[in-house]
């Protein structure tokens, strides 16, 4: 089995035979960081990414800094996933210990505290059933298992993320073509 190592990730490739989970975050994590410049002026990428804090940045504002976990577009249209478990069976980024969580959407980021959406799946999700593709996962839970994953996902509505506290990172010119 193969075993590709980027920012002390390591995906194998069973889970990612064309490197697009990869890649896909990556890229997300360049535009974030491009956006986040010009939000906040002050941004550091985390040299090593220590992937059971789920820590992309650290932004800094009005002498604070808060860190970044970046997730990419989700493939279901206005929806956003939530990883519960992650593919080695330990706690997902849900549980991570950073203090947002950067959602990737066509106009931008999305920045939310991250204790704040743990509620809503609280709320939201059936946690007792599991459906057979992610498209499918909307407040019920998905797992590759299948596929030798041991990761458990859900989706939630982008519009949930609107009635929590959150902030707009809006792509400023020439930015949003590759969103």
């Amino acid at each position: 089995m193969t075993v590709i190592r980027s920012k002390n990730y390591v995906f194998t490739m069973q889970h990612d035979p064309k490197r697009e989970r990869l890649n896909k975050g990556a890229n997300a994590e360049d535009r974030f960081e491009k956006i986040a410049l010009h939000h906040f002026g002050t941004v550091t990428r985390t040299k090593d990414k220590a992937d059971k804090n789920h820590i992309d940045f650290y932004i800094h504002e009005k002498g604070q800094q808060y860190s970044v976990d970046v997730k990419s577009k989700c493939p279901v249209v206005g929806w956003v996933t939530i990883e519960l478990q992650n593919c080695h069976g330990k706690p997902g980024w849900l549980y991570g210990n950073t203090d947002y969580i950067a959602f990737e959407m066509s106009e931008g980021f999305i920045l939310v505290w991250l204790n704040d959406i743990i509620p809503i799946v609280k709320e939201k999700v059936d946690m007792n059933t599991y459906v057979d593709c992610h498209a499918d996962a909307k407040y019920k839970l998905y797992s590759r298992k299948k596929f030798g994953n041991d990761d458990i996902i859900t989706l939630i509505q982008t519009y949930d993320l609107m009635n929590i506290w959150h902030r707009k990172l809006a792509c400023f010119s020439g930015q949003n073509q590759h969103l």
